[in-house]
């Protein structure tokens, strides 16, 4: 294994959003994997971006999610996805 593909396998410390969806819309940040295929996460509010809760998600959750390497960039992509007011 190359050392970037293990960069990407590890996706602790990403900041992540989730699709929008009428069931729940979740934007944070992976915070460790305590066991095989689970994920420690951290959910910020939508509207100050502080901490609100943790969850313990599956990789399969994951899948859908996207991932950032920096809160910046997650917000940024916040941004870009608003309309115009």
């Amino acid at each position: 294994m190359t050392k970037k593909q293990e960069s990407i396998r590890d996706i602790t410390g990403l900041f992540f959003r989730t699709p929008t969806s009428k069931k729940a819309d979740w934007q944070g940040r992976v915070i460790s994997s305590p066991l095989a295929g689970y994920y420690l996460v951290e959910l910020f509010d939508w509207v100050l971006g502080e901490h609100h809760a943790y969850r313990l998600v599956t990789i399969q959750d994951m899948t859908s999610w996207t991932f950032y390497a920096t809160a910046e960039q997650m917000r940024e992509a916040s941004d870009k996805s608003k309309p115009p007011t």
